[in-house]
């Protein structure tokens, strides 16, 4: 018997009818809805490591006031090591709420995890791992036909697009994401273990779909693994879905780049995962469109992430997503790029900033458009843009260029300050020396001008109190700034031909 269970998120942002009028051509993109409804459907149950049957939900979040009968799906896994978690923890339902105000369903599951060990030591500890893996894989695909036969034969009470859908998670519900997009053979699970362990779970083509919608299919448009991974990339093959990924690459938990072992059950059961790198350059040599956004300096996805981290992520997937319903390709012969950093300088309210992009390869007959986060009425259609920045805000804009098959992205973050600190003066523009990257998330580089031959190095926090003592520096210093707490903070070259100070964002 499928539960309902309804009750309402409210955001603050803009008026619901202001934003849609504003952001008509940002949908997909930006924050067009205020609030979100969440309803929570019960839509399979299954076996749990224990052998006792476990009712699985979803919550299904909707924006409020949309009269889009269409819209398309995303179906998000939480994380948690397969040892933990739920569909309440905060990356999957600030992920939820982020996708359904800017138009989609999003759908965060429940799936089942853990290990039955005393299995593993005396059947084997690789079928156990299979049977781990297994049993998310099948929830996740049980989602999926749920929410295509709603809309294939229960009038469509979510008003979705039965055909795009796309499934997604974080760390090992990212794994769980990739397993269930690319691992669509009998033979490929063959490769971690003998699959007649499986065999209580109903074998390879069997869900937790408990009705009529087990006969639904769960194929889905495009895979979102954020801090995921993979066992075996040869599961990949030309026309498969394309991949969306993010990862850091510091990442202590779930590799980035080397092949190693989950810190969990799975490490003694020797099973290697495959980090995003190695997924992304395995997609592309096997002609599967992949992206990956390299979080620099960033270790495992955590919940005191600050916001505009999480934002970060999503302005990557967006526009590609988009890309794949407009029958588009993100992986493209050119390339496009918002020029200079994300600090700006010191703006005061009402001020206006310039944004420019160049195109690397531009064929000529590219199209732009300009979107903002909070849907702020910035939708220009030319390369560059002029936006009002409030200061002391971070705030996002998304630009796309595209021709009739494929789109080309970038995100700028823009944080200004109203003023910097009393006693201080702006001299940002005559500085002497550069910044690069900037937000810097690990490390960034320093590099002073060629007339300076040397200087005293000092950075502050916006009150002038040092965090990092004078120093002497000359030429070009790499600086270490993994060890500051996300935030702002002021950068002081002292020079014989004067001071010289530049804003430094650490993310």
């Amino acid at each position: 018997m499928k539960q309902l269970i309804c009750y309402l998120v409210v955001g603050v942002c803009f008026a619901v009818s202001a934003q849609a009028q504003q952001c008509e051509d940002c949908r997909y993109l930006s924050d067009v809805f205020d609030s979100v409804s969440v309803t929570a459907v019960q839509f399979g149950e299954g076996l749990n490591y224990q052998g006792n049957n476990q009712q699985l939900f979803m919550d299904i979040y909707e924006p409020v006031g949309d009269t889009v009968t269409n819209r398309p799906v995303l179906i998000f896994a939480f994380g948690g090591g397969f040892i933990q978690g739920d569909r309440f923890e905060l990356h999957a339902t600030k992920t939820c709420e982020r996708f359904a105000r800017a138009g989609y369903v999003a759908v965060s599951i429940d799936y089942r995890y853990n290990f039955d060990i005393p299995y593993g030591l005396l059947n084997g500890l690789d079928k156990e791992a299979i049977r781990v893996f297994f049993r998310a894989v099948q929830d996740m695909r049980a989602s999926i036909q749920y929410m295509k036969y709603s809309a294939d034969s229960l009038g469509n009470p979510y008003n979705i697009n039965r055909d795009m859908v796309f499934n997604a998670g974080a760390s090992s519900g990212g794994i769980t994401a990739l397993l269930s997009a690319y691992g669509d053979k009998a033979n490929e699970w063959g490769q971690i273990a003998d699959t007649s362990a499986i065999g209580i779970y109903g074998g390879y083509n069997a869900t937790s779909a408990n009705g009529p919608h087990a006969a639904s299919d769960w194929e889905t448009v495009g895979v979102i693994s954020i801090a995921g991974a993979m066992l075996y990339t040869d599961w990949m093959e030309q026309g498969d879905i394309p991949a969306i990924l993010a990862h850091g690459d510091d990442d202590q938990t779930v590799p980035y780049k080397d092949e190693a072992t989950l810190n969990t059950f799975l490490n003694f059961a020797q099973v290697q995962l495959l980090g995003s790198y190695i997924v992304d350059t395995a997609a592309q040599n096997r002609g599967v469109c992949s992206h990956l956004y390299t979080m620099v300096g960033e270790d495992h996805p955590r919940n005191s992430w600050p916001d505009y981290f999480f934002q970060s992520i999503y302005a990557r997937m967006l526009p590609r997503m988009k890309a794949i319903m407009d029958g588009k390709t993100f992986c493209c012969g050119f390339e496009v790029a918002i020029d200079g950093d994300s600090i700006q300088g010191v703006l005061n309210p009402g001020d206006e900033l310039t944004v420019t992009s160049t195109t690397v390869n531009d064929p000529g007959n590219l199209s732009y458009h300009w979107c903002s986060y909070t849907c702020d009425g910035t939708n220009a259609t030319t390369s560059g843009t002029t936006v009002y920045p409030e200061p002391d805000t971070v705030q996002y804009y998304i630009l796309t260029a595209e021709d009739a098959q494929c789109v080309s992205t970038d995100y700028m973050a823009v944080k200004v300050v109203d003023s910097l600190p009393s006693g201080l003066t702006d001299v940002a523009a005559n500085a002497h020396f550069s910044l690069y990257p900037n937000p810097a998330n690990g490390q960034v580089f320093l590099t002073l001008d060629a007339h300076v031959a040397e200087a005293q190095l000092l950075i502050t926090d916006l009150a002038g109190k040092a965090i990092v003592p004078e120093q002497s520096i000359s030429g070009k210093q790499l600086l270490n700034v993994s060890g500051l707490a996300p935030g702002m903070y002021l950068v002081h070259i002292i020079t014989e031909q004067g001071n010289s100070i530049e804003r430094l964002v650490v993310e």
